[in-house]
């Protein structure tokens, strides 16, 4: 799994370069705080051992010269980052989505690169492992929890989404762990046990008509897993199980769910969940319609926690996978021979987020299910972002067509819609297709007044 989900994550550097700015030293309170907290490394904060990968396949070396063909196209984009030495970012120096997020999904691939590959001392290694510590270094220091802002002159966190961005960088640093210095283990630490905690405070959104919550509360519980699995013994762990359970369940919740007496990990349905995100049949609506891409995001981040949990052999809670195959049966019967039918129409860059958020939950649901259907898609999405990026000749998989700021804020109706399925228990192929043009009609769902 871990081979098979990290050059999708890559992807998301392809985003336009800003420019680095200066930033402050770090206060004298940096070295206090670092000395009575390194010594805590053996104890509360002793990561958990990686389990050991099984056989790799054929499919998994497909992915790393995926991600191999990526690094030409990375290494060009890095840039030393003067406050604190030894620090890189890719692209972008700023604590907003686009600046953290795509920098800690390029720390996982190449801490996955420097991690796994078997020529651990070819020079494209041992610079991939060099910039994947770099950036840890970065994120970590620049995260509030820790010392120093961003270029853009604040720091990252507590931000919605950033539980997802520090969950990334977190499983990176988990794959070089034992390369990583005693004080940068201390700082990441300190970033995904604040992420993990801020949340046990909250209570899990809801939506289900218009705007779902199930991506964001599925997006959080991925810094819970991945605080779980790397500070097993932390004294906060029994309260990150217990959040991440209740946050799992308010994902793909139902209506029905409210009543239903159904035992999920020791306690009734009814007792645990308070929130509707997901609708009777099971699909997903957002921007104000059944989404593709909302389908996929949840699905995402819910494997990605079961990955974090069991590489490090921590139990699996039921709730993790809770709908999670009834929101995928749903979504199963619009792919078509290469790509997810958009059948609300769309209404940013197409053929995007929801076709690589896919990936993982494939992979899961192989591995937790069985699903060979699943193996299936995920062969000829991959070749899809394969073509891609031989395509494209510079490494990257959207460089060509993912243009940051076009396309959005569009309405569905501006997109060609593919408006009508028939036979929707077929896998891989639909009997015909109609397309028009401003029309907004779900095979799944109509929108009720």
């Amino acid at each position: 799994m871990m081979l098979r989900t990290a050059v999708l994550l890559v992807c998301l550097a392809a985003l336009p370069a800003a420019s680095a700015h200066g930033a402050p030293e770090a206060s004298p309170e940096r070295a206090r705080v670092i000395a009575a907290e390194l010594p805590r490394l053996r104890t509360d904060f002793a990561a958990a051992p990686l389990v050991e990968l099984g056989p790799e396949g054929a499919l998994s070396r497909e992915y790393l010269r995926r991600i191999r063909a990526y690094l030409p196209y990375i290494q060009s984009n890095m840039k030393d980052w003067g406050p604190e030495p030894g620090a890189r970012y890719h692209k972008r120096d700023g604590s907003q989505e686009h600046d953290v997020r795509q920098n800690a999904s390029v720390a996982f691939g190449l801490a996955l690169l420097a991690g796994y590959s078997a020529d651990q001392k070819s020079p494209a290694v041992q610079q991939s492992l060099a910039d994947a510590k770099a950036i840890v270094r970065y994120l970590a220091v620049t995260h509030k929890a820790n010392f120093l802002p961003t270029g853009g002159g604040t720091q990252w966190g507590d931000h919605w989404q950033s539980a997802w961005w520090a969950a990334k960088m977190a499983l990176g640093a988990q794959l070089i762990w034992d390369r990583l210095s005693p004080e940068q283990r201390e700082r990441v630490e300190r970033v995904v046990t604040h992420e993990a905690s801020r949340h046990l405070s909250r209570k899990a959104p809801g939506g289900s008509f218009r705007d779902t919550k199930s991506e964001e509360n599925a997006w959080d519980t991925e810094v819970m897993a991945a605080a779980i699995a790397l500070f097993p013994k932390h004294p906060k762990a029994p309260e990150w199980r217990a959040k991440l359970i209740e946050f799992d369940l308010n994902s793909l919740s139902t209506l029905d769910d409210q009543t239903s007496s159904a035992i999920v990990d020791g306690r009734p349905l009814k007792e645990q969940v308070y929130t509707e995100n997901v609708h009777a049949d099971y699909t997903i609506e957002n921007h104000g319609a059944y989404h593709t891409c909302y389908m996929s995001c949840p699905l995402h981040s819910l494997a990605w926690g079961y990955y974090a949990l069991t590489s490090a052999k921590q139990p699996v809670p039921e709730a993790q996978f809770h709908h999670f195959v009834d929101v995928w049966e749903r979504m199963k019967p619009t792919f078509l021979d290469r790509r997810f039918a958009y059948v609300e129409g769309k209404d940013w860059p197409r053929y995007a987020y929801g076709m690589y958020f896919i990936m993982p939950a494939l992979v899961t649901l192989q591995q937790q299910f069985g699903d060979q259907a699943a193996r299936e898609i995920e062969k000829r999405r991959f070749r899809t972002f394969e073509e891609e990026q031989y395509s494209n000749g510079d490494g990257t998989f959207f460089g060509k067509r993912f243009t940051l700021n076009q396309m959005m804020h569009r309405l569905s109706e501006y997109e060609l819609s593919l408006i009508h399925i028939s036979e929707p228990t077929r896998l891989l192929s639909i009997s015909y297709a109609v397309f028009c043009l401003k029309k907004k009609i779900s095979p799944f769902y109509i929108h009720k007044k």
